[in-house]
């Protein structure tokens, strides 16, 4: 049967998490039952480009695969090899926006030790992959970092589950991000909604806050689900846009793809029926996130 939808599976790998990336893969293909044969996306820095590289990966990840292929017989051997054969290797080359300069002590950025890797990993997730020429024409992808795993069994496919709901973006649990890699945040949101009465209205119907402790709410969204095409409207896009325009905040403040995300889908979304709690997903990134503990079901406004 044909997929009803467009859809990939994407993660941004540099060479020292691979080893993770393997187990991910392979606990991702164990636990959860896929509705469709997705294209897997290793978005990378370069290490994957020689062919060498890739045929050893594939070989690794078909190792770790091989016991659970024995014992579901045929037909799975031949999904999991067209999956393994499938997966697409695709180099990125991030350049500094226009008005950042390349030399860190001008910058002076939050996270100088990780400068500019991985704030061009937040810009990219922010914005750049709803422009990129793989994933911009898709309706959906799932996002896993490659520490991202999913340790049990589930009964569902997430990216199945918000298709036939309807829904627009999907995530695991909602956390904070510190003052000192959100500075000038919450005065951002407020100038730029203070001119767009009907955003202000959706945030508040939404349950926005701008708390005393300065932390802004984020999602975990080491795993997400989104739907493209509602990332991709003129009214989002606005917002895009304006962060965009002021790159320091990513490249020098680092602001995260995470508080920026939540920031998007609750000016922009209704929340109640737009997002999907993933609560019961059996996740485990850095540490294990037993979502389901604060929340009855997987509608996000009941995390209130």
């Amino acid at each position: 049967m044909q997929c009803p939808y467009t859809a990939a599976i994407v993660y941004l790998v540099k060479e020292s998490q691979v080893s993770n990336l393997l187990l991910s893969l392979s606990l991702l293909w164990h636990n959860v039952p896929m509705q469709c044969s997705y294209p897997i996306v290793l978005f990378h820095d370069g290490y994957f480009r020689p062919a060498y590289v890739q045929r050893a990966f594939r070989d690794k990840l078909l190792l770790l695969l091989m016991g659970r292929m024995e014992k579901d017989g045929h037909g799975v051997v031949l999904k999991m090899l067209e999956a393994i054969n499938g997966i697409e290797f695709i180099e990125l080359e991030p350049r500094l926006p226009r008005g950042v300069s390349s030399n860190i002590d001008v910058v002076d950025p939050v996270f100088p030790d990780v400068w500019p890797g991985y704030h061009h990993m937040c810009q990219f997730f922010f914005s750049g992959i709803f422009e990129h020429p793989r994933i911009r024409n898709l309706d959906y992808y799932l996002r896993l970092d490659t520490d991202s795993f999913i340790v049990d069994q589930v009964s569902y496919d997430p990216i199945g589950a918000l298709f036939k709901d309807k829904k627009k973006y999907g995530f695991v649990a909602i956390a904070t991000d510190p003052q000192f890699v959100t500075e000038g945040f919450f005065p951002f949101v407020q100038a730029f909604v203070a001119r767009r009465p009907e955003i202000k209205t959706q945030l508040e119907k939404n349950g926005w806050k701008y708390p005393d402790s300065q932390r802004p709410f984020t999602y975990q969204n080491n795993f997400e689900v989104v739907h493209i095409p509602s990332f991709r409207t003129p009214e989002v896009m606005s917002w895009v846009n304006i962060v965009n325009r002021n790159p320091l905040l990513i490249f020098k403040y680092r602001w995260g793809d995470a508080p920026l995300r939540y920031a998007t889908t609750h000016m922009f979304f209704d929340v109640e029926h737009d997002v999907e709690m993933f609560c019961d997903l059996p996740y485990y990134h850095q540490v294990h996130i037993p979502s389901c503990s604060y929340a009855d079901n997987s509608t996000l406004s009941q995390t209130f």
